[in-house]
């Protein structure tokens, strides 16, 4: 009877080892080539991933990697916009890799790359850093088209602080002056004096 178990065990062992293999998908496997250096592989099973709605949105990403560190910056960019255009939340990775050939550079956007960053805007769920970033974008787009009122109309939705007062510096011996008043926040005018003892 011990051996007959025993048996079982064995021959259910194989069997689900004999399937580990089918029972990846195809995204699983796609990583499994890339850690291998089997590009072509890998970038066959992400293509065979972006077929599946619950591993699309991570396979184009991991399809514009692998163009990427292929070199293929064209291709890679491409399935990046695939991804956007899958993705819920794409901002993590969109800021991650906007600098980069992935992202948006620099100069004129393509008309694709225009609908990808004014989808972007467009969502609720875009985050103010990217919203700065894309409006910064899109000022510099319009710059090289020579759109100029159009591109600081952009800059000034980016709501960074451009009139800047500074009063300081203010007795802070042994950490004493950090909860005390020193008379900028009662007085934040432009012709305001204060007095301090440094």
């Amino acid at each position: 009877m011990k051996s007959n178990l025993l048996s079982m065990a064995i021959l259910w062992a194989l069997i689900l080892w004999s399937l580990e293999g089918v029972s990846q998908s195809a995204y699983e496997q796609g990583w499994d080539a890339f850690n291998k250096n089997d590009r072509v592989e890998a970038f066959k099973q992400f293509t065979e991933a972006t077929k599946d709605p619950s591993t699309a949105e991570n396979a184009w990403l991991s399809r514009a990697l692998v163009n990427y560190s292929d070199n293929r910056d064209g291709d890679a960019h491409a399935n990046f916009l695939n991804f956007l255009n899958t993705s819920k939340n794409p901002y993590p990775a969109a800021y991650a890799l906007w600098s980069t050939s992935l992202g948006f550079g620099s100069g004129k956007l393509s008309k694709l790359d225009l609908v990808a960053i004014k989808k972007m805007l467009l969502d609720p769920n875009c985050n103010g850093t990217m919203r700065a970033m894309i409006n910064h974008r899109m000022g510099e787009h319009l710059e090289a088209s020579n759109q100029w009122k159009k591109a600081w109309l952009e800059y000034d939705k980016i709501g960074s602080v451009g009139n800047w007062q500074v009063a300081g510096t203010f007795d802070n011996t042994s950490g004493s002056g950090f909860n005390k008043s020193y008379g900028p926040l009662e007085h934040p005018e432009a012709d305001a004096e204060f007095k301090n003892k440094v």
